[in-house]
């Protein structure tokens, strides 16, 4: 162990001669993979004692009151690299620089720091301030004005090892700290009650709006673990120890490295606050939105089916889904979460355009839309909830349940037997299959002599409208019963059906109007449409005589 008196000798000759350097640690977006971030930690490559850790020279600073200096060299550092890399034409990642809490007993802190940013055009947005909870309680009446001038100045505050203290949630109670960092040392074994504590940090920090780093991580056990509850910033030795800046450079520029875009960033920040361990994911999402924080019960298994999916150049891809979810969607007939994603970016399948109309109402409503739908003989409901979007890609959050397997058994009866009760509302009932080129009758109130729902679909179209529709309406029923155009007028009306008004043959030879509308039908395999024929009001047709000859 370095002697303190050599520390002291030394120290600020160490400074002079670029002797004490700022080393970096990349952070990785646990949802992408991709370094978000780096921590600056430094390093006092000695000529005599070489290489010397923060541990051995950063208490005698303290002690001795010099860390100041030191914590404001790290962040010239800092600086200075983002300057040049800037220069040679890179994108910069973010940095986060410590302050220690001796740095707060100087007036001119606020001023200091952002002199030396504003020195090489370095914005707030591009450094993020570490502190401790030490600094508060050491603190305790000045860092309130000092915090809110980092923060209206752009600044992200961090809150250093968080746990490792007895005031840590005394602290986030009294301060909007943007991040957390969660010291997974601290938890000596990552048993059943340790991975408890963290999901129960990782949750309550995103009822509150406060964004979760795991450090410390060293084993792909806890990388799974942690991005499976939801933590959202990952940093240790799994992925990266502390480099210096020519090692950071060849490390950001590896081809299995990718650093994320700064137009991403807060796209993917949006993302990280939806709290995966709530009993209700997307309502807490949604109440936090609208700054009503609160938040559903946590639990180690939620039992809520949530996934997210992104869509971008006209296409979805699930980026996430619990076990839940994907149990859900085996019970629509889905092999897995592929064969679901396979289905809904069939754009010649009404998944690809109920999903895309879905999402657009809840960016137009700012709220989750939820919609009931069947697929044979299985109904079930889809929340949709806008969560954040990009130029170029928007992100949404999926809840899906299955009627009869959520304890609801009840429900799936009465939807059966309602829903063959409503057919007495409709002359005509046929399920349409354009694919297979047939129809098939399921109801049929009126005494046409050919019944159509048992021939070929589109052979029975032509016979249909020489037999039962009036001549003048013939050419306008053959358009609507294109099937070539369908799609794209039910996409183009931004609903599930088309619908219009035809004169139908009744006994007698007599023509009355009836509403004729074609409704989409979801299904896993093949376009599949319902077409049914309804009676009308006498205003209703008064109204359309008027308009049509």
């Amino acid at each position: 162990m370095i002697g303190e008196t050599y520390i002291l000798e030394n120290f600020e000759r160490a400074l002079e001669n670029g002797h004490i350097k700022a080393y970096f640690q990349p952070m990785l977006r646990s949802f992408t993979g991709e370094v978000c971030c780096v921590e600056t930690l430094a390093r006092w490559e000695d000529p005599i004692n070489g290489v010397l850790s923060p541990a051995e020279f950063i208490g005698t600073l303290e002690k001795h009151r010099l860390i100041y200096t030191h914590d404001l060299a790290m962040l010239e550092s800092v600086c200075r690299h983002y300057a040049g890399t800037v220069s040679a034409g890179k994108l910069p990642v973010p940095y986060s620089v410590n302050l220690s809490r001796l740095d707060f007993d100087e007036p001119d802190i606020f001023e200091r720091i952002t002199g030396i940013l504003g020195k090489y055009d370095v914005p707030a947005s591009a450094v993020h301030l570490e502190v401790t909870e030490s600094v508060l309680l050491d603190h305790a009446e000045g860092f309130r004005k000092t915090f809110d001038r980092f923060h209206n100045a752009g600044f992200r505050i961090w809150m250093d090892d968080f746990g490792s203290g007895f005031a840590s949630l005394n602290v986030l109670k009294d301060y909007d700290f943007d991040l957390i960092k969660i010291d997974m040392m601290f938890l000596s074994s990552m048993n059943e009650r340790a991975r408890t504590i963290i999901s129960s940090v990782v949750s309550m920090a995103k009822s509150l709006g406060i964004h979760t780093l795991a450090e410390g991580v060293e084993t792909a056990e806890q990388v799974d673990f942690l991005r499976g509850i939801g933590c959202e910033l990952l940093q240790g030795y799994f992925y990266a120890k502390p480099m210096s800046t020519g090692e950071l450079e060849q490390y950001l520029n590896a081809e299995d490295v990718k650093a994320e875009k700064e137009t991403d960033r807060a796209y993917l920040n949006n993302i990280g606050l939806l709290n995966v361990l709530s009993g209700d994911p997307i309502g807490d999402y949604s109440r936090n939105r609208n700054k009503a924080v609160g938040s559903q019960p946590a639990s180690r298994k939620s039992q809520y089916p949530l996934a997210l999916l992104e869509f971008c150049e006209g296409r979805f891809t699930f980026v996430y889904a619990n076990d839940d979810y994907i149990a859900e969607i085996k019970q629509l007939g889905f092999y897995d979460l592929s064969d679901a994603e396979k289905q809904i970016n069939d754009s010649s399948k009404p998944f690809y355009s109920g999903t895309i109309k879905q999402m657009n109402d809840s960016i137009k409503l700012e709220c989750a839309v939820k919609k009931d739908y069947v697929i044979g003989d299985i109904y079930y409901s889809l929340t949709i909830m806008f969560i954040a979007s990009t130029d170029e890609k928007t992100m949404l959050a999926l809840n899906i349940r299955v009627f009869c397997s959520d304890g609801i058994e009840d429900r799936f009866e009465e939807i059966n037997r309602y829903s063959r009760a409503l057919f007495y509302n409709f002359d005509l009932v046929n399920i349409l299959d354009p694919d297979r080129d047939r129809s098939r009758q399921i109801y049929s109130n009126l005494p046409f002599d050919t019944v159509y729902g048992f021939i070929p679909l589109r052979a029975g179209i032509k016979e249909f409208a020489a037999n039962e529709i009036h001549i003048y309406d013939r050419d306008r029923y053959l358009a609507f019963m294109n099937f070539d155009t369908l799609d794209q007028r039910i996409d183009k009306d931004e609903c599930s059906f088309v619908q219009q008004p035809f004169r139908v043959r009744i006994p007698d030879d007599k023509y009355v109007w009836k509403l004729i509308r074609i409704t989409r039908i979801p299904t896993s395999e093949l376009s599949c449409y319902m077409f049914s024929m309804q009676r009308m009001t006498p205003a209703d047709i008064r109204l359309v005589s008027e308009q049509l000859p």
